[in-house]
């Protein structure tokens, strides 16, 4: 996220209004995000199901073509990794 602002502010192309997606470039179903979460913290409990609900999205894929065309935005951490970043982070502050 740090790179592509910095990718954003400091290109020389006039953007005004442009929408991108910033993200991983991967496809991640909910249970894959689970998963990945269970073992960045430490966690060994189940999900748990509901029903599905209008608007639930089951899987997850942003479309990072324009920011790569755009402001040449390219991918450096991928999912797990970025996870656990943000919990070791985030336990440093508790």
């Amino acid at each position: 996220m740090v790179n592509a602002n910095l990718l954003a502010a400091s290109t020389p192309k006039k953007l005004t209004g442009e929408v991108i997606n910033i993200a991983c470039g991967d496809r991640t179903s909910l249970n894959q995000l689970w998963e990945k979460v269970c073992v960045a913290t430490g966690f060994s409990g189940a999900p748990r199901y509901e029903p599905t609900r209008a608007g639930d999205v089951r899987d997850s894929l942003a479309d990072i073509h324009a920011a790569a065309e755009l402001i040449g935005y390219e991918p450096r951490v991928r999912l797990d990794q970025g996870l656990e970043k943000t919990v070791a982070a985030l336990r440093l502050t508790l």
